[in-house]
């Protein structure tokens, strides 16, 4: 007898209203239904319970840690469950709770309705009306992808950062900030950047979804963080958008375990693309990590979801743009308006001519903005001043506003991997030729092309060299588990500290006969400057620590000066460095220099060839090596 209501169902549930049925059977019905058309299978429905198989190979789990999230006990591994429960719960009589899951699911509902071809009552009704309003005042009809570039001085932004403005209907360019925002980020207040790292590596973070007006979210990613901003317009349609609204909703209050390397911000607003257009298939590309540079590239090669793409520079970019047009005494005067040393008014009387006078005037208001935004208080006076004064005059200024980091998708992928050879001579031993194979899973170091990522930053993981040295069994020369480098230059106005840091394993120069692996932890800090448009020069003072049971008391203190030299002249760039370190415990010195030149052949692929010297106790043993390296990224 049920298969036989279920072949009536199947054929005229479209026409039969519910209230037709007693619930109870509706709902078995229905559900019977879903199984018939093999719903819980559906990648839709997979991707609104964002299950995955892990590896791609075992059973589907979802990556939704908040147990509230799910109707069904075992909703979290078991997609059909989770329909099923989903069903009962939905097409459940109407009631005046506002904790009725077409409320609070309403993405669930609607997909629902529509495969099952019926309708939900309960959504459109006043006791959804919170859902509905907060909807309808979002507006949105279009998305944007928002691609704010890496910032390493803050460890949660060194890879970058994507998240989705919701277009509203009617947006104009000027009213864009007047839209919403949608994120997924870790809820952290930590600012102790290895607890940071430590707890983003291993999922210690909750990370969730949260809508905000636009124009909050450029205030935090551009405005106090300095970070230059690429738009992404994508092609959805405004049904399709309106699904990924319905998703975000009903995402608002559960979290998920926030990892570094895959479920980050990138991973997870991917999902939410497929929510709106499950054919994308994007995050299926990530199985081991997702550096949102690759997603980014992903959404635009794979996809064909791209319509424009727009540049908004941060105010710091705009005013390095701007003191590029005026001379150093110009830069002067406007940093010296700022302090006050310099008058408004005395600009006005001097003999300066009108272009000159505009350019420094919009530099020092550039730069009042700037303090501003990073929290600093400045004078409204002096301010309203030089809008005064600069409005006297009719000289049209237009800089030369240069990215920080080139459009994300245009660099080299993240993982690398280097095969060369080469020969090492000591000087008690003669060249020795070696093979060398590196190995590198993200990201980029600071002799990547300035066109696609910051110049003179750099950060690694796991960067693994093996050699096999001849008449010699292969070994691990290095193992850079952590490596970040930031060179920032300074001027008139930014007086950033440049740094370095890098832990993992290394063979030492202290032993040079026999090269012992040791375990490190180093770190520099210093000064940059730019003497060109793409010459950083550095001056560090370099710490190191180094512990094995190989070197003598099995740990070792080193410090002294580092010395570096960037230049990029594309397709060729050029690194050089000098350490001295002194042994504090066996008090002598020892010297480390580099000389690394790299050609481009293309985007993924590059030669670079090292010439190295170290050398122990200045004037005892000493070790030359050179190794030419061919370089594809994949």
């Amino acid at each position: 007898m049920k298969s036989f209501y279920v072949i009536i169902f199947l054929c005229f549930s479209s026409f039969c209203p519910a209230p037709l049925a007693a619930q109870s059977e509706y709902i078995t019905l229905l559900i019977d239904k879903s199984k018939a058309l093999n719903l819980a299978d559906e990648p839709q429905w997979l991707t609104l319970g964002h299950y995955k198989k892990e590896l791609g190979i075992f059973d589907w789990k979802s990556l939704v840690d908040d147990p509230e999230f799910f109707l069904a006990k075992a909703g979290k591994t078991d997609p059909q469950a989770e329909l099923d429960a989903s069903i009962k719960a939905i097409f459940s009589p109407p009631s005046t709770d506002k904790t009725h899951a077409s409320c609070l699911f309403p993405a669930r509902a609607h997909w629902l309705a529509k495969k099952l071809g019926t309708t939900i009552p309960t959504i459109h009704d006043k006791i959804c009306q919170d859902f509905l309003s907060w909807k309808e005042a979002i507006n949105a009809s279009r998305l944007t992808l928002i691609f704010p570039t890496a910032y390493l001085n803050n460890p949660a932004s060194m890879f970058g950062h994507t998240l989705l403005r919701l277009d509203q209907e009617g947006q104009t360019e000027s009213t864009r900030l007047l839209a919403y925002g949608a994120n997924f980020g870790a809820a952290t207040d930590d600012l102790n950047g290895f607890i940071f790292a430590v707890k983003g590596l291993s999922g210690g973070y909750r990370g969730a979804f949260t809508v905000k007006p636009y124009y909050d979210l450029v205030n935090l990613y551009s405005d106090m963080e300095n970070r230059d901003i690429w738009e992404y317009e994508l092609n959805f349609t405004k049904s399709e958008v309106e699904m990924i609204v319905r998703h975000l909703w009903e995402m608002r209050n559960f979290y998920f375990d926030y990892y570094f390397f895959d479920e980050n911000c990138s991973y997870q607003l991917l999902g939410l693309l497929e929510a709106g257009r499950p054919g994308l298939s994007l995050t299926d590309k990530f199985t081991f990590w997702a550096i949102p540079n690759d997603t980014v590239r992903a959404l635009i090669n794979d996809s064909g979801t791209v319509e424009k793409v727009t540049f908004r520079p941060a105010q710091a970019t705009t005013l390095k743009g701007l003191t590029k047009l005026t001379d150093a005494n110009g830069r002067q005067m406007a940093r010296g308006i700022y302090e006050k040393k310099v008058s408004v008014k005395e600009l006005e009387h001097s003999t300066l001519s009108t272009q000159q006078k505009a350019e420094i005037y919009d530099i020092a208001y550039s730069y009042l903005t700037y303090q501003r935004n990073i929290g600093k208080e400045v004078s409204n006076e002096l301010a309203f001043d030089l809008l005064k004064a600069r409005s006297q005059l009719h000289e049209s200024i237009t800089p030369e506003v240069s990215p920080n980091a080139g459009r994300p998708e245009l660099g080299h992928l993240s993982s690398r991997l280097a095969i060369g050879g080469g020969s090492q001579k000591t000087t008690k031993d003669g060249w020795r030729d070696f093979a060398s194979f590196k190995i590198r899973p993200a990201f980029h170091d600071i002799l990547s092309p300035a066109e696609a990522f910051v110049h003179g930053a750099g950060i690694r993981f796991l960067d693994t060299e093996i050699r096999h040295y001849e008449n010699s069994r292969p070994e691990l020369e290095n193992l850079a588990l952590v490596d970040i480098t930031s060179l920032t230059a300074r001027d008139i106005f930014f007086k950033p500290l440049s740094w370095h840091l890098a832990t993992g394993l290394k063979r030492t120069y202290e032993d040079l006969k026999q090269r012992p692996l040791v375990s490190y932890f180093s770190g520099s800090s210093g000064l940059s400057y730019q003497l060109y448009d793409r010459l950083l020069i550095s001056s560090l003072l370099h710490g190191e620590i180094a512990w094995s049971n190989k070197l003598p008391g099995s740990t070792s203190f080193y410090s002294g000066p580092e010395f570096i030299i960037l230049a990029d002249l594309e397709p060729f760039a050029l690194l050089a460095t000098s350490r001295a370190l002194y042994n504090i415990d066996e008090q002598r010195w020892s010297l480390v220099s580099s000389l690394t030149p790299r050609f481009q052949i293309n985007v993924n692929n590059e030669l670079r060839l090292d010439f190295n010297v170290q050398q122990t106790n200045l004037g005892g043993e000493r070790t030359r090596e050179i190794r030419l390296e061919w370089c594809s990224f994949f």
